[in-house]
């Protein structure tokens, strides 16, 4: 084939072609054999989209051909995602490759899009992968991987986790949200299996920090506590957050004391040790007020603050707890 026609394998299995010149499209699933191939500027499309073909080194070796290739959905390498398999040592330097995603139906992750059964001697030049929007691509030895990334429909702030006498108090922020609709909390014990535990909704669309908070009143006294967040957008789409631990100090916690409780205009904070930071927080987990409290007795002016119910968060890096306190007039 010297023109620009097309060749079309539609069956499993090996198909020989003694010489072969390609200027046009060869197609199909199974293995093609050539021997002998003087040159190629055509195209190469697995599959009966998609689908899987192996091909000679020589198709590629000292040749300019186009790889079009499809991913369609998650089912896998020639059922879900074309896949090219080489036979040799190719040298990729001048093949050209069009990757076309489908964003509905293609999950996030990598995709094996073309292997070697031996290394390349010169890999593709990346400014001749084209790939859709939200794929990134990866060049290894003797293979290359299409990534679909996760578009998140939040992006995340900071996620903490406080220790609260026998609670657990959980603040987090986003700095954009895009189509959010909630937050699941999700814990465990063990690091490995995730009960959700709570639902909090999500602000939606927002450019601007946004936080949110939540006690869990029942958590685990004598172990670790594991907690993650699923944030689900709109669409039924998610996402999850890091991962944050804490184990509740029931001896052993530093003494740090916030009297009066109820107050109306100043604490008297007294710690015994140094180098922990105060952060004041409305129960939205807003930060309203900080302060570096040294070992001793300590004032936190709250005059200016309206009646109601707020955190006091207590934090060296290593150690975390917190106090509620009420605001009066």
């Amino acid at each position: 084939n010297t023109a620009a026609g097309t060749v079309s394998k539609p069956n499993t299995g090996t198909f020989s072609i003694a010489r072969f010149s390609n200027a046009g499209l060869v197609k199909g699933i199974g293995t093609i054999e050539i021997p002998t191939m003087p040159a190629n500027t055509g195209r190469l499309e697995p599959g009966n989209s998609p689908g899987s073909i192996g091909v000679p080194s020589n198709f590629f070796t000292g040749k300019a051909p186009t790889l079009n290739l499809e991913i369609a959905d998650g089912s896998g390498a020639g059922i879900g995602h074309d896949e090219v398999s080489i036979t040799g040592a190719a040298n990729l330097s001048g093949t050209i490759i069009n990757i076309a995603g489908n964003d509905l139906t293609a999950p996030a992750g990598p995709y094996t899009v073309l292997t070697a059964d031996a290394n390349f001697t010169a890999p593709p030049n990346l400014a001749n992968i084209h790939v859709a929007p939200g794929y990134t691509v990866t060049v290894n030895a003797n293979n290359i991987v299409i990534n679909k990334n996760i578009v998140l429909p939040v992006s995340w702030g900071d996620f903490d986790a406080f220790d609260e006498a026998d609670k657990v108090r959980l603040l987090w922020s986003t700095v954009q949200e895009v189509d959010a609709s909630h937050f699941i909390i999700e814990f465990s014990t063990d690091g490995s299996s995730f009960a959700p535990l709570a639902k909090v909704s999500a602000s939606g669309n927002s450019n601007v920090e946004k936080r949110y908070n939540y006690s869990h009143n029942s958590p685990s006294v004598t172990g670790t506590n594991f907690y993650r967040l699923k944030q689900v957008d709109i669409n039924g789409k998610y996402a999850y957050s890091k991962t944050v631990t804490i184990k509740l100090k029931t001896s052993g916690r530093p003494i740090i004391t916030a009297t009066p409780n109820p107050v109306r205009n100043s604490l008297q904070i007294f710690a015994t040790q140094a180098n922990f930071k105060l952060i004041l927080t409305d129960q939205n987990g807003r930060t309203l007020k900080t302060q570096q409290l040294v070992k001793g007795s300590q004032y936190l002016d709250v005059s200016d603050l309206a009646t109601g119910s707020y955190f006091l968060l207590f934090s060296n890096g290593d150690r975390s707890f917190s106090e509620k306190i009420i605001k009066t007039r």
